[in-house]
């Protein structure tokens, strides 16, 4: 844990993001464009300028994700804790679910350059798909 995170849930978040997790509980945008959706995957695009975010949102298909460019990171999770990752090129990292499992968090860039990310998401999983309105 680096020294950035809290052990305390919910430490230093705004009413707006505890009503942005609220809202967004069934979001099943995991990029911020879809870049490709077959019967097998949907592949998004994620590019964060700096001081951006990409809202947050909830994982519930087996998934990966590849980081095409470097850059430190604030994500806030839905158990209330917050994490500042450090991203490099070329990082990566794939999570599965079980029937009823779920990830839901948000991602800011708060680095000096465009945080990106390619995100696959298996259709095949133990979950069915969140909709996309």
């Amino acid at each position: 844990m680096s020294t950035h995170e809290s052990t305390e849930p919910f430490v230093g978040w705004t009413d707006e993001l505890k009503a942005e997790f609220a809202a967004h509980t069934a979001d099943g945008h995991v990029g911020m464009e879809l870049v490709d959706e077959n019967r097998h995957a949907r592949v998004w695009r994620i590019c964060i300028p700096p001081g951006g975010r990409c809202t947050a949102h909830r994982h519930v298909l087996d998934y990966f994700w590849i980081c095409t460019s470097g850059g430190l990171a604030r994500s806030h999770f839905e158990d209330g804790s917050t994490r500042f990752p450090e991203y490099g090129v070329g990082q990566y990292a794939a999570l599965w679910f079980d029937e009823g499992g779920s990830l839901m968090h948000d991602l800011e860039n708060i680095g000096d350059e465009d945080l990106t990310f390619i995100t696959v998401e298996y259709l095949v999983s133990a979950n069915d798909p969140l909709a996309l309105d």
